[in-house]
């Protein structure tokens, strides 16, 4: 989705745009409220105003179905594969009246000495279109076609649940001569549909030491399906095996027992869940967090020092189902965990204990005392975490860090500040972002800096005056500042009184709202914002060039968007609003050809 200056992040902040069009009502509020804090970077000026571009309507060709059902009938076998996998394409895309060819999909289907390839094709296209219709036929041609068929097929049979096919899986357990991909299909099958009278073989396919480990493993995932109670002997003697060669027998273990609650089930889950190999670790810690989180809690203090991000993260949820002093003690190293993904659990899940007034002290002293430390990831998501609970003692700390040696604890630096909205952080937060703008003259590289971002976003919510230099500077296309940092400027901008300078800032955003035909054009963000913030302004001499660009401009675009709110905000008229752009889509290898054109 296009927006204000949608600029590509660091993947470690969370996925933005600059502003987000929403398509306004005669009852929308012209300046949105922030959302509820949460330890994740946002843009105030997303939401202020939140405007959003509406999507292209697709208008799909007329007569596609009655040109392809022709081609279907015919006798060229390359044409109907192509036409099947064409059905299966506009199906996908949401043309109608596809799932009206089922029943001419099927007689093709079921021709006589019908190509291989062919019923492929529309196999696959019979089962994207969840035809169940067509189970009946798919059955009666396994014996004929392929593997490849049976791979098509098999699974949407066993999907819809269909009752004959059991009967063949079952059989296929029993000979040993069955080949592996048609086993592997059966087992899976079988096991989807809880067949119980496949429980035996497959908990004894499952046991055989001498069989191959993925019919091995498929196997135990299938009984585990099946059967909730009864296998604990069968895994114990599987678990038994502490070898190293004994990882698959461990494994198969843990799937066994996907189902199972009782008692003896969880003593051996408790046990493979501390196994050394984090594969065997994982299955039983997932069963174990279906069946009590209360169960994985007294070893989490030991999992949380796994090598394995996955076993931590079992672990860390675990301890969020527990909201106690205890758990907060044990995430707190979490927050500057290795994986990007573990460590804002964490800081998620004590961003929420943060908020029970019986955890409300603990969590904040956790987080200062990461706040406090070297690791930059600590610092990122301890940061995250004051801003979003509020806790305004740790402002001096985040001053220092707006100078750490890693961009995320800047950026998140100053994220929690403009959060924490501190009239007396003002000062150090416009030095800092001056020394930003000083070494960017000197040296620029086409850099973007987020935190100078979230820095030009708190002066503008606090109307700072102080902070107008140092955002003037960002306002020309030449400055030496990315798009994002200019639109956050020009954005800031909009909220103060610039005293007698007005009329020259209303003159050069008009400037940047009508830079579109020059060598080298302003970026529609910015011209965008421009309009935004004269209309912010009530900036009356420009609304005669803000309705020319609403009307020059495409009304469903940024800027065409931004000078409809802009006029609104001034005059109190309610423009006409978008409509979807509409999009013929053609690019089909057989489509219909268009009308004559008239004389």
């Amino acid at each position: 989705m296009r927006g204000i200056g949608k600029t590509k992040m660091n993947r470690r902040h969370a996925k933005t745009t600059l502003a987000g069009f929403l398509i306004v009502t005669a009852s929308w509020s012209a300046a949105a409220a922030e959302p509820p804090r949460e330890p994740m970077l946002d843009s105030a000026m997303e939401l202020d105003p939140s405007l959003v571009l509406l999507g292209p309507k697709l208008v799909f060709t007329e007569g596609l179905k009655t040109l392809w059902s022709k081609a279907l009938e015919g006798p060229e076998a390359d044409l109907q594969r192509e036409v099947a996998r064409m059905i299966t394409r506009a199906h996908r895309m949401g043309v109608p009246e596809m799932k009206q060819t089922v029943g001419l999909l099927i007689k093709v289907l079921s021709t006589e000495k019908q190509r291989p390839a062919v019923r492929l094709a529309i196999a696959r296209t019979l089962v994207a279109l969840d035809a169940r219709v067509a189970a009946s036929p798919f059955f009666e041609l396994l014996d004929e076609e392929g593997l490849s068929f049976a791979q098509v097929v098999e699974p949407a049979l066993a999907t819809w649940d269909y009752k004959p096919i059991r009967k063949q899986w079952l059989a296929r357990l029993d000979d040993a001569r069955t080949r592996h991909g048609l086993l592997q299909l059966a087992i899976r099958g079988l096991g989807q549909v809880r067949e119980t009278k496949a429980a035996d073989p497959l908990t004894k396919l499952a046991q055989n030491r001498a069989a191959r480990v993925s019919s091995r493993v498929d196997a135990a995932v299938a009984v585990g399906r099946i059967r909730d109670s009864g296998l604990v002997d069968q895994a114990r003697t599987l678990a038994a095996d502490k070898t190293s060669g004994g990882i698959a027998n461990r494994l198969i273990a843990g799937k066994l027992l996907s189902r199972h609650s009782d008692e003896s089930s969880r003593r051996l889950l408790l046990e493979l869940a501390v196994d050394r190999e984090p594969t065997v670790a994982a299955v039983a810690l997932s069963r174990l967090l279906e069946i009590d989180s209360m169960l994985v809690v007294p070893l989490a203090e030991n999992l949380l020092k796994n090598p394995d991000a996955n076993v931590r993260m079992l672990a860390a949820k675990a301890l969020a189902g527990d909201p106690v002093s205890s758990s907060v003690e044990q995430l707190r190293p979490v927050l500057n965990d290795r994986h990007p993904d573990v460590r804002l659990f964490a800081c998620r899940t004590l961003f929420s204990f943060g908020l029970q007034a019986t955890l409300k002290s603990v969590v904040r002293e956790t987080g200062t005392q990461i706040l406090s430390q070297e690791e930059w990831r600590g610092q990122e998501q301890a940061a995250l975490l004051l801003g979003a609970l509020d806790h305004k003692p740790s402002a001096p700390r985040l001053i220092t860090l707006l100078d750490a040696p890693r961009q995320e604890a800047r950026t998140a630096a100053a994220w929690a500040l403009r959060k924490l909205a501190i009239e007396s952080t003002l000062p150090a937060m416009l030095a800092h972002a001056t020394k930003i703008a000083d070494k960017r003259k000197q040296d620029y590289e086409g850099t973007h800096d987020e935190q100078l971002v979230q820095l030009m976003q708190y002066f503008g919510q606090q109307k700072s005056k102080p902070a107008i230099e140092v955002m003037w500077r960002l306002i020309s296309k030449t400055s030496p500042f990315s798009m994002r940092e200019r639109v956050a400027a020009i954005w800031a901008l909009g909220h103060i009184d610039v005293g007698g300078r007005r009329s020259e800032l209303s003159t050069l955003l008009q400037g940047r709202l009508a830079d579109f035909a020059s060598l080298m054009p302003e970026g529609g963000p910015v011209r965008a914002m421009s309009a935004v913030s004269l209309g912010r302004m009530k900036a009356a001499e420009a609304v005669a060039t803000l309705r020319r660009f609403y009307e020059n401009d495409m009304l469903n675009s940024d800027v065409g968007l931004a000078c409809r709110w802009a006029i609104h905000n001034m005059t109190g008229e309610w423009l006409p609003g978008p409509t979807p752009r509409i999009v013929e889509f053609g690019g089909w290898s057989l489509a219909p050809l268009p009308p004559p054109a008239s004389k």
